[in-house]
């Protein structure tokens, strides 16, 4: 204020730097949540209906199968822990990029 900034200039010059690395980071690893949440759901009927494919659908229509032909569940399955796995690498690699530069 006394070197004349606006309020957005405060803003954007000394709390949005300082809050960046926390809020990237954050919606990150939430994505891997959101996933989580969202195969669970539709695994349990509450997500999109039959003719959009969702991994949580696939698993709960072929565990019927699991006895003779546990295959179809191996991708859906993979994809859910893969694509979980990943967002969870990508975001604990910007906690510690932010870390090391703050």
């Amino acid at each position: 204020r006394l070197q004349g900034q606006t309020k957005s200039g405060i803003f954007y010059h000394h709390i949005l730097p300082q809050i960046a690395g926390p809020l990237v980071v954050t919606a990150v690893l939430d994505i891997g949540v959101i996933l989580m949440e969202l195969a669970g759901l539709s695994f349990l009927g509450l997500g999109a209906m039959p003719p959009m494919a969702e991994w949580g659908s696939m698993l709960s229509l072929n565990r019927s199968l699991l006895q003779t032909a546990p295959w179809l569940l191996w991708a859906p399955g993979g994809a859910i822990v893969v694509s979980v796995a990943y967002f969870h690498y990508v975001g604990e690699s910007l906690r510690r990029y932010f870390d090391k530069i703050g």
